[in-house]
């Protein structure tokens, strides 16, 4: 063989197999099971809120503010914001701006 037809050969056999190498790489990409983890959803979830301005948040529809107990902010469905209170009940979400 002369070197022009060898380094012809040489080229196409270099070509085919990277070709071989890529076709396997995207074989054994889309077989593997994409699964994410509850943090990793937990992250895409509240990086999607992140592009809304409206976040839908957990409140509660009944809000109690008796004396002797222990008081603390709860967000109230009425108006989606947080509120003083000693006891609420009815979970519910809101929309806040």
């Amino acid at each position: 063989m002369k070197t022009s037809a060898k380094k012809k050969w040489l080229g196409v056999m270099l070509v085919l197999a990277i070709e071989i190498m890529a076709s396997y790489n995207v074989y054994v990409t889309s077989r593997s099971d994409l699964t994410l983890s509850g943090l990793e959803l937990a992250n895409v979830e509240a990086l999607a809120q992140g592009e809304n301005r409206r976040q839908r948040i957990f409140c509660y529809n009944t809000m109690e503010g008796l004396d002797g107990g222990t008081k603390r902010y709860e967000t109230y469905c009425g108006g989606c914001a947080p509120v003083i209170c000693t006891h609420w009940y009815t979970e519910n979400h809101c929309i806040r701006p």
